[in-house]
């Protein structure tokens, strides 16, 4: 008697448990090695963009900035008093709220 063995649903959950482990690995690598996350300390905002990089600008050399919506993420532009800039992608609003509580007068429509 032969029984009826489904080999490929076996191996669908192990597959769902294993994508299941790496979207936990990931959002968690997001959230607490602070990739791609923006953060105020000392009048300064620093964008984390991995372990060991980040770019620091001070809150005084900002002239102005705007935002641009975007489906999944904002991009800000930051003009600064030498007149460069910077663009930077705003996933999670924490560079916006930044922007916002510091410098409100300076956003440009």
């Amino acid at each position: 008697m032969q029984m009826n063995r489904d080999t490929n649903r076996k191996r669908s959950r192990l597959l769902r448990a294993l994508n299941f482990l790496g979207c936990a690995i990931e959002r968690i690598s997001w959230k607490y090695g602070k990739l791609s996350r923006y953060e105020e300390r000392d009048g300064e905002i620093m964008a984390n963009n991995g372990l060991f990089s980040k770019y620091t600008l001070q809150v005084s050399e900002i002239k102005k900035w705007s935002v641009y919506h975007e489906m999944g993420f904002d991009i800000v532009r930051i003009e600064l008093n030498d007149n460069q800039g910077v663009t930077w992608i705003d996933t999670d609003n924490d560079l916006l709220a930044i922007l916002r509580a510091k410098l409100p007068s300076k956003e440009e429509s």
